[in-house]
């Protein structure tokens, strides 16, 4: 039986990490499904673990997620708060099998790679339909049918700008190969996801594209160096194809674009004038507000946080004493900064668990690019830019709060991660 179980997996493992991301936003609750059944048939694998599995770069992705979960326990029981806020941070913990079954069993890179692509093509597409077939003001609203339910405009458009940008790296390693059809192909599928984010309204997730780009320019200097007419062809069909389907939104028009007046941009710009004049209504106004008084409730506990409970009672005293002015209904709610987050709830001790699971991350695809072929440099980049990309937008929203991105951060990164360190194992001892 077991050994059934484990041909069954064998099978199963790769093909539902590669769906992960083609689900995710295919419909509202897309990112949850896959990841049950991935778990389910990620479990018989911890039963026999081969010990050359357990390596030194594989320790310490689950010493940094091990940690993360710990400073939740800590802080709960230290501070009182209801079990109920252990639950997104559990899947962190739930994604310690899933990684244990990848590196097993991983995926081909070129079904990884058709996977992002293919997943930013069906991001857009669903955008474009909320937008115009739901009559939506901005993609990715939840409704009350299957296909719609589930989705958040913020967390949704953050996922999609994700694999908008991981079809980059992509493109560039086809367009190594001399493979241009293909390149193209993943180049317009950028388009789709960066454009899916736009349409959604989430301003926070363009944060961190400048240091995306860059990182990808430095990463892929050589090819630059070498292949200059065919990256600005490259260039010219991303920037074509993300600026079609953009003017096709309803609230994007060329006069805005001539005054240099882009829609989300000129609207961040009149909140921060208005939150100036002592107007914080604006949704830019609050998250101001809300931080100060995450910086204000930090400095009660620094190094352990005070707890949610005690957030609130805090934030709750200062309403009244006009010291910040959030309004009614907003008051209870997060910082919309994970950092500020982690800094006034948990402390610095929770910061540095935050800051565990982004490093140790970067840390490991850094050596995978270092140590492995053109195929684990394109793994290594994807996994670095995913992790990057969340870095931002945890800036402007407390992203793991939330389901989506409590699931779509750690799977991916187990996801990009196993099967990398597969490959560089692979081609060592070949």
């Amino acid at each position: 039986m077991s050994k059934l179980n484990t041909n069954i997996s064998a099978k199963l493992v790769p093909i539902l990490a590669c769906l992960f991301p083609i689900i995710c936003l295919a419909y509202g609750k897309g990112y949850k499904t896959i990841p049950i059944i991935l778990l389910l048939f990620s479990l018989p694998t911890l039963f026999s673990i081969p010990r050359n599995i357990l390596t030194k770069d594989v320790k310490v992705l689950i010493g940094a997620f091990l940690f993360y979960f710990g400073i939740f326990v800590f802080s709960t029981l230290l501070n009182g708060d209801s079990l109920s806020r252990l639950d997104g941070p559990s899947r962190f913990i739930l994604c310690i099998p899933i990684f244990i079954a990848i590196l097993r069993y991983p995926p081909p890179f070129s079904w990884i790679t058709k996977s992002i692509v293919v997943a930013s093509y069906i991001a857009g597409i669903a955008a474009l339909i909320l937008v115009f077939n739901y009559d939506h003001t901005r993609a990715f609203m939840s409704g009350n049918d299957l296909f719609s339910e589930g989705y958040m405009p913020i967390q949704s458009g953050d996922i999609a700008m994700t694999f908008g940008i991981l079809c980059l790296p992509i493109a560039i390693y086809y367009l190594k190969k001399s493979a241009i059809i293909t390149s193209i192909i993943c180049s317009v599928g950028a388009a789709f996801g960066m454009s899916a984010s736009y349409l959604s309204g989430s301003r926070g997730g363009w944060v961190f594209v400048p240091v995306a780009i860059l990182f990808l320019l430095y990463m892929n200097r050589a090819v630059i160096h070498k292949n200059r007419k065919k990256l600005v062809a490259f260039i010219i069909v991303t920037i074509t194809a993300l600026l079609i389907l953009t003017m096709i939104n309803p609230k994007f028009n060329i006069k805005s674009i001539t005054h240099l007046e882009i829609p989300e941009v000129q609207r961040t710009l009149n909140s921060l004038d208005a939150y100036a004049k002592g107007n914080p209504g604006s949704s830019t106004g609050v998250r101001l507000e809300l931080w100060r008084d995450s910086i204000y409730t930090f400095f009660e506990k620094p190094f352990v946080g005070v707890g949610y409970d005690k957030r609130i009672e805090l934030r709750t005293q200062r309403r009244e004493d006009g010291i910040i002015t959030i309004p009614d209904g907003l008051w209870n709610t997060h910082s919309h900064n994970q950092y500020l987050e982690a800094l006034s709830v948990r402390g610095f001790l929770g910061f540095i668990g935050l800051m565990g699971i982004f490093i140790a991350p970067l840390f490991i695809f850094r050596k995978m690019y270092r140590d492995g072929n053109e195929q684990v440099k394109t793994i290594a980049q994807c996994g670095a830019l995913s992790v990057i990309m969340m870095m931002g937008y945890c800036l402007t929203q407390a992203i793991f709060k939330h389901n989506s991105g409590a699931i779509f951060y750690p799977l991916m990164t187990v996801i990009f991660l196993g099967s990398g360190l597969v490959f560089v194992k692979t081609e060592t001892e070949n």
